[in-house]
């Protein structure tokens, strides 16, 4: 699951990458061609498909509807569409520009109105480039981390030192159970379960124990 974090960022670290904050428009004209650039957040391809659906059907008369996003904390999930526009001239100008902001989760689909000017293969890219840039611009943008979830056990009179524990890597509590047993289901930055598994091991003796990747 992904969710925000506060914890310190480390940009080596694989489990943060930057996203957008919402979704926002532009609009930009090149010789007579309107170009209409949108931006949103994605979490997976479906939801892509939904959205080139919605503003296909809501820009029917356009002439190209070209697009491009990438998914994932790497962006290892990409794609992108010149929609009959000339090989090159489109998509991959609109994924140049998620590029150029390092964005993932998220995609930007270009709705043109052909304005009786050709703007040659050249000047196509560049429409098209500036089109997706200016959207990317204006939209927010946030960082994010992978998270894990985490079960931890102990018993009541280790409660403090599991309360400083989850201070200082920045935890959420997602469920606590008081039995014979105290029980916590948490929260962490994916990177940070094994210090926190560490700390907890050695702060309690090894009395404090913690299981990742739990269930919820």
């Amino acid at each position: 699951m992904i969710e925000d974090s506060n914890s310190t960022p480390d940009g080596n670290d694989p489990d943060e990458y930057v996203t957008v904050s919402g979704e926002q428009e532009a609009e930009t004209k090149v010789q007579g061609s309107r170009f209409i650039a949108f931006i949103r957040p994605l979490s997976d391809v479906s939801g892509f498909n939904d959205w080139l659906t919605a503003l296909r059907k809501r820009f029917h008369d356009a002439t190209h509807h070209c697009y491009a996003f990438r998914l994932g904390a790497r962006g290892d999930t990409w794609r992108y569409s010149d929609d009959g526009e000339p090989s090159g001239t489109a998509g991959a100008k609109i994924l140049e520009a998620l590029d150029s902001r390092e964005l993932v989760n998220c995609g930007v689909i270009v709705v043109r109105y052909f304005g009786g000017t050709k703007l040659g293969v050249g000047g196509l890219g560049r429409a098209y480039f500036n089109a997706a840039r200016a959207v990317v611009e204006r939209v927010g943008v946030e960082r994010r981390y992978i998270t894990t979830t985490c079960r931890i056990r102990f018993p009541f009179s280790h409660t403090q030192t599991v309360h400083r524990a989850l201070e200082k890597y920045t935890c959420r509590i997602l469920a606590q159970d008081y039995g014979d047993v105290v029980t916590y289901t948490v929260r962490v930055r994916r990177s940070l379960a094994p210090q926190l598994e560490s700390w907890l091991t050695e702060q309690s003796s090894g009395t404090v124990t913690l299981e990742r990747d739990a269930p919820l």
